[in-house]
């Protein structure tokens, strides 16, 4: 193992998210297209003219952003259950695609 390869906690460089020090791995996919269901659903609501910005503003359709936060609460609590197997609680940074390496700051 090289030293490079210590100074970081999960590698997102491959095919998918790899806890290093442990067997928890996950499709980098299976992330992306939550990810992506997030940006649908806050581009739908925020990304158009008129769009609302308050809570106050509710609507009966799609773009109500109490509707909005609710969904994005259920999205992320589905993530972190996803996530939940990589410990991630004490990770330190994060080796990405292209090289890049995003840290927490330091408590």
């Amino acid at each position: 193992m090289t030293r490079d390869r210590l100074l970081w906690t999960l590698d997102g460089t491959g095919a998918e998210l790899v806890r290093r020090g442990s067997q928890a791995k996950m499709l980098i996919t299976e992330a992306q297209q939550m990810l992506d269901s997030i940006e649908k659903r806050v581009s739908k609501v925020l990304g158009v003219r008129g769009a609302p910005d308050r809570f106050d503003e509710r609507t009966n359709d799609e773009r109500d952003p109490v509707k909005l936060l609710i969904t994005l609460a259920c999205i992320g609590t589905e993530l972190a259950g996803k996530l939940e197997r990589f410990d991630i609680g004490d990770a330190h940074s994060i080796k990405c695609a292209g090289g890049g390496r995003h840290s927490r700051p330091a408590a």
